[in-house]
Parts: structure tokens; sequence; C-alpha cells
């Protein structure tokens, strides 16, 4: 055997972290230990970074222009439109038990991203539709066809450069179609 063929590494082991528990009270969103009666509480109350937990079944509307993760905890929230122009991030920490529900004329994330990978197909309900611009991305979860995605956007006057990710894969819209890029 050739000494200079032996080859060492180091392995790191880490704990699986267990999902958070879900929130005990009677509050409708809560921002760590802290309870909201209404998403414009707790948004009000919210900073850039912060995670804003589903307590109970919930409606949201209205602008969302901070960085922000919504983890629906098991809840059901309800969209019944706003505009959304930051990087929203939507997770469900004790899924696939939620949903994400899309009511009303449309969810306006002009010049954001809405990142949705993290829930499952089964978890999104669409009554309504994303209103996007050039600037916008769209994270579809890994189980939703190309198809199903765009079939969920408006896209106002298409414009170029509009960016949706599915299935890991990022789409530009270049005028006429969806070209993929790996």
């Amino acid at each position: 055997m050739n000494a200079s063929a032996v080859v060492s590494a180091t392995y790191t082991y880490t704990e699986p972290v267990d999902p958070p528990e879900p929130p005990v009270g009677d509050k409708m969103f809560y921002i760590g230990e802290t309870g909201y009666d209404s998403w414009a509480d707790a948004y009000a109350a919210a900073q850039n970074g912060d995670t804003i937990i589903v307590g109970q079944d919930a409606e949201i509307s209205g602008t969302v222009g901070k960085e922000l993760t919504i983890d629906l905890c098991g809840g059901n929230v309800n969209v019944t439109g706003g505009w959304w122009p930051a990087t929203v991030t939507v997770v469900d920490s004790q899924k696939p038990s939620g949903s994400f529900t899309i009511t009303g004329a449309s969810l306006n994330v002009q010049g954001g991203t809405l990142d949705l990978s993290a829930l499952a197909g089964s978890q999104l309900v669409f009554a309504g539709s994303f209103w996007t611009n050039g600037s916008t991305v769209l994270k579809f979860p890994g189980d939703m066809t190309l198809a199903e995605c765009t079939a969920k956007i408006n896209m106002g006057s298409k414009p170029v450069g509009e960016q949706i990710v599915v299935q890991g894969v990022t789409y530009t819209w270049d005028g006429t179609s969806w070209g993929g890029q790996a």
C-alpha cells in the first residue's frame, strides 16, 4: 500500500434539530414568547430577520416590507391581498399540517421575493394569483411542476427578467417564454 495515498478525514456529527413546539396561548401570532392579537400588531413589532409564528388560523393583508419568515406552525394562513416588496419566507415547522392560501384578487410581490420552497404543494391553495414585475422572484415547492407554478402568476405586462424557481431550477421570463437555467 502506498502511504502517500492514505487520506484522513474529520467528520462532525450534528444532533438533529427538533421543530419548535407550537406556541401555547390564545394569541394569533407570536414573535418569540410575545403574543399578538392581529397580523398588524405582530408586523408592527417585527424587526428585519424575525420569525412570526402563527398561533391560530389567521388572515394576513396589507404591505409586508420587512425581511421576515412566517412559520405556519401547523396553522392555516389566508392571505387576502397586499403588497410584499421584501423577502418573505414561509415555512411550516409542524409540516405538512398547515396551509398558505391566497384569496381575493392577488398578492402583489412586485420587487420582492416570496420563498414557499419549504412547503409542500398540497399546502398551497390559490383562489387568487401573484402579481409580479421584472424584479420579483417566486420560489415554489419542489413537488410542483412548472405549469402549475406559472398558472398562478399574473405578470401584468409580462416584464422581462421575472424569475421563478421550480424544483431547484431558475426560470427567467424572456418576453415570450420561461427559459430554464440550471
